[in-house]
């Protein structure tokens, strides 16, 4: 529906199932909603699916902002 309506936002909070490839799924549906200036943060990063994720992230994304919890891009 919000790609369908070319919706974007200025910030997208992922915390969902952190098991198996839900984090990449829920990260790459979510990516595709975020403006161009947006930020897109991953919550409990330190889980083994989610560790994964964020570490790609690292590599490709600017990292904006991290605690014990979230990872900001």
């Amino acid at each position: 529906m919000f790609l369908k309506e070319n919706r974007t936002f200025d910030l997208i909070y992922i915390d969902g199932y952190h098991e198996d490839l839900t984090p990449t799924i829920d990260f790459a549906l979510s990516y595709e909603l975020l403006n161009d200036k947006g930020i897109i943060m991953l919550d409990d990063y330190r889980w083994r699916d989610v560790k994964d994720l964020k570490d790609l992230c690292d590599r490709h994304l600017k990292l904006v902002h991290q605690c014990w919890k979230v990872a900001a891009y």
